[in-house]
């Protein structure tokens, strides 16, 4: 199955770390046609590699190729209320949404990947407190491998709640239902990381 896809090239990898050094706008609109050839050519191509494969595991994902307002996210930070004002992003992903969803908010496959660091998931970013619930009573009562986790061989389980507060999970829902797999404050993502 010929593709188009021949991976993601090094001058990818290089131009973030280069990009972490000088996070600034002036380095970056002096490289942004490396940008463009490096990063975004070989993603759109990705992107455009995985509808196929994607259409094989179900046809409501949706593997949007456009380099804006596709499956790629973007380049530039929301520096609005953060204390971390550089501009750029430091790794480059793309989202395969669930095609009901309007956003990347939606169920769907994460892809992540910067220097040294690849990382696949897949869930629900922000779920509504309807859903969350929803979800929890179905993981309780659906069957397990044998560490107690589904797929926990083929993945691994990360639960985190990514703020510095405790998260005690979806209200309505019992303690012994809640499980490290469970999303915490509706931001766990059940994936796959590989150091490079």
């Amino acid at each position: 199955m010929a593709t188009g896809f021949d991976g993601f090239p090094e001058e990818m990898f290089r131009f973030l770390r280069e990009l972490k050094k000088h996070n600034d706008r002036d380095w970056f609109n002096a490289n942004k046609e490396r940008y463009k050839t490096h990063v975004v050519a070989p993603m759109v191509s990705f992107i455009e590699a995985m509808d196929g494969r994607l259409a094989r595991v179900s046809d409501c994902f949706l593997a949007d190729a456009r380099p804006n307002g596709g499956s790629m996210f973007r380049i530039y930070r929301d520096t609005r209320f953060s204390k971390d004002k550089s501009p750029y992003k430091e790794h480059v992903a793309c989202h395969f949404r669930h095609m009901s969803g309007k956003d990347a908010h939606a169920p769907g496959f994460y892809v992540h990947l910067e220097p040294g660091d690849v990382f696949f998931g897949g869930g629900i970013w922000h779920a509504p407190p309807p859903v969350l619930i929803r979800s929890a009573r179905r993981s309780s009562t659906r069957p397990t491998t044998g560490s107690g986790r589904r797929g926990a061989s083929r993945f691994a389980i990360v639960s985190a709640a990514w703020r510095e507060t405790a998260c005690k999970g979806p209200r309505k829902v019992s303690k012994p239902t809640i499980r490290s797999s469970m999303i915490s404050s509706a931001r766990t993502i059940s994936g796959s990381s590989a150091s490079m």
